[in-house]
Protein backbone atom coordinates (compact mmCIF):
# COMPACT_ATOMS: atom_id res chain seq x y z
CA UNK A 1 0.00 0.00 0.00
CA UNK A 2 1.21 3.51 -0.75
CA UNK A 3 1.30 6.57 1.42
CA UNK A 4 0.82 10.10 0.09
CA UNK A 5 2.81 11.56 2.98
CA UNK A 6 5.99 10.59 1.08
CA UNK A 7 6.73 13.76 -0.92
CA UNK A 8 8.91 12.03 -3.53
CA UNK A 9 6.17 9.49 -4.29
CA UNK A 10 3.56 12.24 -4.47
CA UNK A 11 5.61 14.21 -7.03
CA UNK A 12 6.24 11.06 -9.07
CA UNK A 13 2.57 10.09 -9.15
CA UNK A 14 1.56 13.63 -10.20
CA UNK A 15 4.11 13.60 -13.04
CA UNK A 16 3.04 10.10 -14.11
CA UNK A 17 -0.63 11.09 -14.09
CA UNK A 18 0.13 14.17 -16.23
CA UNK A 19 2.15 12.08 -18.69
CA UNK A 20 -0.71 9.57 -18.92
CA UNK A 21 -3.17 12.39 -19.54
CA UNK A 22 -1.05 13.75 -22.40
CA UNK A 23 -0.71 10.25 -23.83
CA UNK A 24 -4.47 9.66 -23.62
CA UNK A 25 -5.21 12.86 -25.51
CA UNK A 26 -2.69 12.11 -28.25
CA UNK A 27 -3.69 8.45 -28.69
CA UNK A 28 -7.41 9.15 -28.82
CA UNK A 29 -6.74 12.10 -31.13
CA UNK A 30 -4.91 9.83 -33.54
CA UNK A 31 -7.60 7.15 -33.31
CA UNK A 32 -10.37 9.69 -33.91
CA UNK A 33 -8.53 11.24 -36.87
CA UNK A 34 -7.92 7.88 -38.53
CA UNK A 35 -11.39 6.45 -37.92
CA UNK A 36 -13.18 9.65 -38.94
CA UNK A 37 -11.93 9.75 -42.53
CA UNK A 38 -13.00 6.98 -44.97
CA UNK A 39 -10.04 7.77 -47.24
CA UNK A 40 -7.55 7.31 -44.40
CA UNK A 41 -9.37 4.21 -43.12
CA UNK A 42 -9.02 2.53 -46.49
CA UNK A 43 -5.23 2.34 -46.10
CA UNK A 44 -4.32 -0.98 -44.47
CA UNK A 45 -1.29 0.52 -42.69
CA UNK A 46 -3.56 2.97 -40.88
CA UNK A 47 -5.86 0.18 -39.77
CA UNK A 48 -2.82 -1.69 -38.47
CA UNK A 49 -1.97 1.47 -36.53
CA UNK A 50 -5.49 1.60 -35.08
CA UNK A 51 -5.29 -1.99 -33.87
CA UNK A 52 -1.86 -1.25 -32.38
CA UNK A 53 -3.10 1.83 -30.52
CA UNK A 54 -6.22 0.29 -28.96
CA UNK A 55 -4.42 -1.73 -26.24
CA UNK A 56 -2.25 1.26 -25.37
CA UNK A 57 -5.33 3.47 -25.15
CA UNK A 58 -6.92 1.03 -22.70
CA UNK A 59 -3.73 0.73 -20.62
CA UNK A 60 -3.32 4.50 -20.41
CA UNK A 61 -6.90 5.05 -19.25
CA UNK A 62 -6.63 2.27 -16.65
CA UNK A 63 -3.31 3.62 -15.35
CA UNK A 64 -4.63 7.19 -15.30
CA UNK A 65 -7.66 6.16 -13.26
CA UNK A 66 -5.53 4.09 -10.87
CA UNK A 67 -3.16 7.02 -10.37
CA UNK A 68 -6.08 9.33 -9.64
CA UNK A 69 -7.39 6.89 -7.05
CA UNK A 70 -3.93 6.76 -5.46
CA UNK A 71 -3.74 10.55 -5.43
CA UNK A 72 -7.17 11.04 -3.93
CA UNK A 73 -7.02 8.28 -1.32
CA UNK A 74 -5.07 9.34 1.75
CA UNK A 75 -3.25 6.05 2.16
CA UNK A 76 -3.45 4.86 -1.46
CA UNK A 77 -5.46 1.99 -2.80
CA UNK A 78 -4.19 -1.57 -3.17
CA UNK A 79 -6.96 -2.27 -5.69
CA UNK A 80 -5.66 0.53 -7.91
CA UNK A 81 -2.23 -1.07 -7.85
CA UNK A 82 -3.77 -4.41 -8.87
CA UNK A 83 -5.43 -2.72 -11.86
CA UNK A 84 -2.11 -1.29 -13.00
CA UNK A 85 -0.48 -4.72 -12.62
Amino acid sequence: MVNNSNQTYFIQIILWTNANGISIVSIYGHLFAILRSPKVRSNSVNMYLVFSLVPDAYKDVATFMANLVNLLADSGSPNACKIMG
